[in-house]
C-alpha cells in the first residue's frame, strides 16, 4: 500500500474525518483572509504593489486631477463628511481606474487614477514610455502615425469622462461587493464539506472503493468550484449595472460621459489588439474576451445602456 492510500485510508476513519473538518475549516479561513486583508489591514501595502513608479518614486497626481476626484465625491448625493474623509487617491499603474477598500470596513477605501488623466493634448503623452504587453512581456509601444492617432484620441479623456470614471470607482466602494465576495469562499469551502459528508453517510461510500469516493470527492468539487464563480461573476455583473443606472440618474452630462468613456474605452482595446496581435485578450468589438466565466459586463452592453438613455432624455426634451 502506498503512502498516498495510506493517508486516504486514514481520513475515512473516526479520527481522520476530524482531521478532515480541521483541515477544511483551515483551507476557508485562509481563503478568507486572502480575500479581506488586501481591503482592510493590508490597504496601504495593496496601494503599494498597484501604484505607478518612475525611477522607483510613487507618481502624484496633479491638483487638477485632485479637484476632478472631490467633484466626484460631491456628486454623491448621501456621503457625509466621515465617509468623504475615507476615500483616498493614488495614481495607478495602467491605464484602467481601480478601487480597492469599502465603505464597510473601518480601513476606508483608495481609488487608484491612471496617469493619462493627466492628459489634455497629444503632446502630453510621454510615447517614449508607453509599454504594451506583446509577445508575453511589456515592450515599448513604437507606434505608426495612424495607430499612434487613434491610441492618443482614446488616452485623453474630457472632464466628466474623468468624473465618470471616478465615480464609478467610488460607487464600487459603496456595495456589498466586497462582504460578499469574502463569504462565497467559506460557504464553497462548507459546502463541499457538508455534501461529501452526507453522500459518504447515505450512500455508504466509506466501505466501498476508494476510486468511487476519489469521483465523488471531484464531482462536489466541481460542482461548488462552479457554483462559487457563478456567484462571483453575478455579483459583480449585478453591482456593474446598478452603478450604471445611479450614475445615469445624476444628469445628461453623466450619461453623455458614460456613453462617451466606453467608447473611448472599446476604441482603445481594438487599437491594442490591432497592435500586438494577441487576438485573446480583446475580441474584435474592444470587450475582453471570457472563456466560460463572465467577470465583467461587457463594455458594449454598458456603453448601449448609456446610448439608450441618452436617446430617452434625448426624446424627452423634444416633449
Amino acid at each position: 500500500m502506498s503512502y498516498f492510500q495510506k493517508i486516504l485510508k486514514h481520513f475515512a476513519t473516526e479520527r481522520g474525518r476530524s482531521t478532515a473538518l480541521y483541515c477544511v475549516s483551515t483551507v476557508g479561513i485562509g481563503i478568507f483572509c486572502a480575500r479581506w486583508v488586501p481591503h482592510s489591514v493590508g490597504l496601504d501595502y495593496y496601494q503599494k504593489f498597484v501604484a505607478c513608479y518612475k525611477h522607483g518614486v510613487q507618481q502624484n497626481l496633479s491638483d487638477k486631477v485632485k479637484s476632478r476626484f472631490e467633484k466626484a465625491l460631491d456628486m454623491v448625493k448621501d456621503m457625509d463628511d466621515m465617509e468623504r474623509s475615507r476615500y483616498k487617491m493614488f495614481c495607478v499603474f495602467g491605464m484602467e481606474p481601480f478601487h480597492a477598500g469599502s465603505y464597510y470596513s473601518i480601513f476606508g477605501s483608495i481609488i487608484g487614477i491612471p496617469a493619462n488623466f493627466e492628459y489634455e493634448k497629444p503632446s502630453d503623452i510621454p510615447k517614449e514610455e508607453i509599454m504594451i504587453k506583446k509577445d508575453g512581456r511589456p515592450t515599448l509601444a513604437k507606434l505608426d502615425d495612424e495607430t499612434g492617432k487613434q491610441l492618443d484620441d482614446t488616452m485623453i479623456l474630457t472632464e466628466d469622462e474623468q468624473i465618470f470614471a471616478i465615480l464609478k470607482e467610488i460607487l464600487a466602494c459603496r456595495t456589498f461587493q466586497w462582504p460578499l465576495n469574502c463569504l462565497y469562499p467559506i460557504i464553497g469551502v462548507v459546502s463541499s464539506y457538508a455534501m461529501a459528508f452526507a453522500l459518504n453517510n447515505r450512500l455508504h461510500l466509506r466501505q466501498r472503493p476508494l476510486s468511487l469516493r476519489l469521483v465523488m470527492y471531484t464531482l462536489v468539487g466541481l460542482f461548488n468550484l462552479g457554483n462559487y464563480f457563478f456567484a462571483v461573476d453575478w455579483t459583480q455583473m449585478y453591482y456593474d449595472t446598478v452603478i450604471d443606472k445611479e450614475i445615469a440618474s445624476m444628469g445628461k452630462e453623466m450619461v453623455e460621459a458614460g456613453k462617451s468613456y466606453y467608447d473611448k474605452v472599446l476604441k482603445r482595446n481594438i487599437v491594442i489588439r490591432n497592435f500586438t496581435g494577441n487576438y485573446s485578450v480583446y475580441s474584435a468589438t474592444g470587450n475582453v474576451n471570457m472563456f466560460l466565466r463572465q467577470k465583467c459586463m461587457p463594455f458594449t452592453a454598458r456603453r448601449d445602456f448609456f446610448n439608450e438613455q441618452l436617446k430617452t432624455l434625448q426624446e424627452d426634451a423634444k416633449l
